[in-house]
């Protein structure tokens, strides 16, 4: 029987949990979280039949140890990440959608470069290359910009949300059309909180 999959980098993990936590969120079907996962390097494990995909990534192929952004992109790495989403796309019957969760405006003070623009410029220029090669082979694609994010609560690395970001990320996951196994009806309501504006 087809069940929906999840793939997730760290951007989905609950820093508080166990370093594969994959329920916190309560996304329904069968959910990959890798910690510092990429695309270009890490495998998408996906079961055999996979009724819709979705696919959460959060920038790790652009930066390198520091963090700092990458000068270049690896070698092959559209080549090789479009060969990771067509496998699963062959395995998926409904809708594939594919979501970058940030732009450098998101993710800048997590980097050691957050204030160089050339920086800047550079991991929002990788992130517009990784939309078109997702584009090549999803239904679906979107990139969340800051201004989405900004009401959600982050750990002190600014690399994670904090537990107390779950709601807004659950209804931020629901209005992406991401399928959730909601808890208990008296905890409903907190689903139904706004995000937050910026400050």
């Amino acid at each position: 029987m087809a069940c929906n999959f999840t793939f997730a980098d760290s951007v989905l993990q609950c820093p508080e949990a166990a370093k594969f936590d994959s329920t916190w969120l309560n996304i329904n079907g069968v959910v990959q979280v890798v910690r510092g996962g990429q695309l270009y390097r890490h495998d998408l494990v996906a079961p055999e039949h996979v009724r819709n995909t979705y696919i959460h990534v959060a920038g790790n192929d652009f930066k390198k140890g520091g963090p700092t952004v990458k000068g270049a992109l690896p070698p092959n790495f559209e080549r090789d990440v479009l060969r990771k989403l067509r496998g699963i796309h062959n395995r998926t019957h409904g809708t594939m959608t594919f979501i970058l969760w940030g732009d450098w405006d998101a993710w800048s003070n997590g980097f050691t470069d957050a204030d160089s623009i050339t920086s800047g410029e550079r991991y929002n220029s990788f992130c517009r290359e990784l939309l078109n090669i997702a584009n090549a082979v999803c239904e679906k694609v979107v990139w969340l910009h800051a201004p989405r994010l900004a009401g959600l609560a982050r750990t002190s690395d600014h690399w994670h949300f904090q537990h107390q970001a779950k709601p807004h990320i659950q209804l931020l996951l629901a209005e992406l059309g991401v399928e959730l196994d909601l808890p208990a009806p008296d905890q409903l309501p907190l689903l139904l909180e706004p995000v937050p504006p910026p400050p």
